[in-house]
């Protein structure tokens, strides 16, 4: 049987990572893999650290392409994986392409066009932790210094608009939903753990 997609998606500051930490307890004892991006052991993903971390910078366009890219190259493992009957946990795709770098300059409407024709893995679903960008930013001023993204109040703004109309879309997954992130990250859980065990089920 073919394994499942899972991909977890919000702003900076979202709890996409004590989630992810979550799901996999939850799944302890089965076939799991986890691809985060930015891949920061890839040649594009140290690329984008850097351009996170000032130390260069990108065009907007320039961005959306080691971004897509430093996703794509993972596509046949992903593939390959699923059919062995493996889930798969993303932390962060595509998605995520589009709410940012179409929040500098790319137009929305061509950088969903652009990711339609890569034929990415369509994930069977997709979970947007919601949080307003104001709550985000008080989470990461707590953990560290904060990168170019996470300190931008005006950029989050727009990029969770933009998550939102994929949402809205229902862009590329079987299913999406968005869950509430703003309450206490097992409160969170409880709901995000309920909707992969109806996906286990199916």
């Amino acid at each position: 049987m073919r394994g499942k997609l899972i991909c977890l998606e919000g702003i900076d500051g979202s709890g996409k990572e004590t989630q992810l930490k979550l799901v996999l307890k939850f799944l302890k004892g089965r076939r799991v893999r986890v691809y985060k991006y930015p891949d920061v052991k890839s040649m594009l993903g140290r690329i984008i650290g850097d351009f996170l971390r000032k130390k260069v910078e990108l065009t907007p366009l320039s961005q959306f392409f080691i971004y897509m890219l430093d996703i794509a190259k993972d596509q046949g493992e992903i593939e390959r994986k699923l059919e062995s009957g493996e889930i798969v946990v993303l932390s962060r795709y595509m998605y995520s392409t589009i709410a940012y770098q179409c929040s500098k300059g790319v137009p929305f409407e061509k950088g969903v066009e652009m990711i339609e024709s890569m034929n990415f893995a369509k994930p069977d679903l997709v979970v947007l932790l919601d949080v307003l960008p104001e709550v985000a930013m008080e989470r990461k001023s707590r953990q560290k210094e904060m990168d170019r993204h996470e300190e931008d109040a005006e950029l989050l703004r727009k990029v969770r608009e933009n998550y939102l109309t994929l949402y809205d879309m229902n862009f590329l997954s079987k299913k999406w939903v968005k869950v509430e992130a703003e309450v206490k990250p097992q409160e969170v859980f409880e709901i995000v753990k309920d909707f992969i065990a109806q996906l286990l089920k199916e």
